[in-house]
C-alpha cells in the first residue's frame, strides 16, 4: 500500500526502517509542524478577529435601530407641528405668516427625510452583519479556515494504514514531502 502525505514540508522525523514490521495507526514520518502550528494560531486569532467585527456590526444594527427610533419621534413631533400649523390657517388664514407655514412644512419633509435616512442606514447595518450568531457567513468562514488549519497540522504525521512491513522507501529526515 503505497503512503503519501496530505501536506507538504520538510521531514523532521522517520520513525521506519527498511523491512520494519508496522502495526495500523503506528507513526512511519513527521513533517514539520511549526508552519501547520503557526497557520492554526492564525486562523484562532482571525476567528477572534470575526468575534468582535460581528460584535461591532450588531452593535451598529442597535444603533443604527436607536437612530430610526429617534427619527420616527422627530416624524411625530414634525407631524404635530404641521397639523397644528394646517388647523390654525384654516380657522383662521391670517393667523400665522407664510414663512410660519414654510417652516413647518420644511420640518416635516426634513423628519420623513431623516426617517428615511435612518431606514437606510439600518438596513445597511443589518446586511453589513449578515445572519447572526453561529449561521453568520464571516464566523463561518473563519470556523471553516480554523478546523482546515487543524485538520492540516493533524495530516503532518503520516500513520500507517495497516500492519504490514517496510518494503521499501527513500526518504530521510530532511527530504521534502508532497501530496
Amino acid at each position: 500500500t503505497p503512503v503519501v502525505p496530505r501536506v507538504a514540508g520538510y521531514l523532521t522525523e522517520v520513525d521506519v526502517r527498511l523491512h520494519s514490521i508496522v502495526e495500523e495507526h503506528d507513526r512511519m514520518f513527521l513533517i514539520d509542524q511549526r508552519p501547520y502550528e503557526i497557520a492554526v494560531m492564525q486562523a484562532e486569532a482571525n476567528l477572534d478577529a470575526v468575534g468582535q467585527q460581528v460584535g461591532a456590526q450588531t452593535a451598529s444594527v442597535k444603533s443604527a435601530t436607536a437612530q430610526l427610533g429617534v427619527a420616527k419621534a422627530q416624524l411625530d413631533r414634525a407631524q404635530r407641528n404641521f397639523a397644528r400649523t394646517q388647523t390654525i390657517l384654516d380657522n383662521n388664514p391670517g393667523a400665522l405668516s407664510q414663512a410660519d407655514k414654510d417652516r413647518a412644512e420644511t420640518a416635516l419633509d426634513q423628519a420623513l427625510e431623516r426617517v428615511a435616512s435612518a431606514e437606510a442606514n439600518l438596513q445597511r447595518s443589518k446586511e453589513q452583519l449578515g445572519a447572526e450568531g453561529p449561521e453568520n457567513a464571516q464566523f463561518r468562514f473563519a470556523v471553516a479556515a480554523l478546523e482546515q488549519a487543524q485538520l492540516d497540522l493533524a495530516f503532518t504525521e503520516i500513520i500507517a494504514p495497516d500492519r504490514g512491513i517496510i518494503e521499501s522507501f527513500n526518504v530521510s529526515v530532511g527530504y521534502y514531502a508532497q501530496p
